[in-house]
This record gives structure tokens, C-alpha cells and sequence, in this order.
């Protein structure tokens, strides 16, 4: 069984050691160490396997505002999600994207983006129609939106903040 929990003091190691394995190279751990070091980190979970106490899957949320004419939206960016590679397919990080909606929407954001699959991120909500308005260097399919608070994407035409670590400087 897989319990999903928020990060605590001394993850850290097993957190870089999930996101290299998961993505096969080191970028996403130190986009997720500049993430929480920089202070743009909202919500950081873990999957942990019951049967050994095992960390096998990560989810970051970081801080994105949406700036718009009328103001900015308070959003979330979801990356990275890694699950490692033995424990992919079996639910471990969907598992990981249900709990985060549901936490961060308890600390008043409003929509999440995503850059991924849309045929993975569509079942949990997000749609390149919602991010269609978004000005970033990030287009097409890929680009995802998901409304935590009613109509909060609805017609949104803004820019992303990213945080710097993303490097998207624009």
C-alpha cells in the first residue's frame, strides 16, 4: 500500500534519488532543490511505500501567479510529478496529483498549470483550453489548466510568473 504524505525534514535525499530515477538524469532534482531553496516551493509531496517505508514518488507545486488586466490570479505550477520506475503504471502518481488538488486548494489557489501529456493530465481535469490565454514561451496541447475555484481560467488572457529556477525568463 502507498501512503501520500507532505514532505518532511530529511526527504530530501530520497526526493533527488525519485527524481533522477524516475526522469534519468539530474535536472528535475535540481529544479525542485532550487525550487525549495529560492522559497518558490508551495507544496512538496511524497509517496511512501508501507511495505518498506520506501519514498517512491514526488510532486512539487510551486508558486505562479497570473497576471492579468484585472489583476493576478493565484495559481500553482505542478512539476515535476516522479514516480520511480518500478512503481510506474500502478497508480502512484495520480495518486500523488489527487492529493495535491486537494491540498492546495485548502491554501486558496486558484487554478494549477501543467506542461505534460494531455492524455495523462486530462483525467484529473486540466485542459489546453484553459491555459490557451496564457503569454509563455510554452504553448500548444501540452500547456494545461486546471480551475480550482470556479471560472477562475475562464477567458484568462495573462502571463505565467514563473519562478526563476524555471529559467523561462521572458
Amino acid at each position: 500500500m502507498i501512503d501520500f504524505r507532505r514532505e518532511e525534514s530529511g526527504d530530501e535525499p530520497a526526493i533527488r534519488r525519485v527524481n533522477e530515477a524516475a526522469f534519468k538524469r539530474a535536472d528535475e532534482a535540481d529544479l525542485v532543490e532550487r525550487l525549495c531553496s529560492d522559497g518558490d516551493a508551495l507544496l512538496s509531496l511524497v509517496a511512501v511505500d508501507d511495505y518498506d517505508s520506501e519514498i517512491v514518488g514526488h510532486l512539487l507545486l510551486s508558486d505562479l501567479p497570473i497576471k492579468t488586466a484585472s489583476g493576478l490570479i493565484r495559481a500553482a505550477a505542478l512539476a515535476p510529478v516522479a514516480v520511480i520506475p518500478d512503481q510506474q503504471g500502478m497508480g502512484v502518481g495520480g495518486g500523488l496529483i489527487m492529493r495535491a488538488i486537494k491540498d492546495v486548494k485548502k491554501l486558496g489557489v486558484e487554478a494549477v498549470i501543467v506542461l505534460g501529456a494531455p492524455e495523462y493530465y486530462e483525467r484529473f481535469g486540466f485542459s489546453p483550453k484553459l491555459a490557451a490565454g496564457l503569454e509563455t514561451k510554452l504553448k500548444g496541447p501540452s500547456l494545461m489548466g486546471l480551475a480550482l475555484k470556479q471560472g477562475a481560467l475562464d477567458g484568462v488572457i495573462g502571463k505565467p510568473l514563473y519562478a526563476p529556477a524555471f529559467g523561462l525568463d521572458e
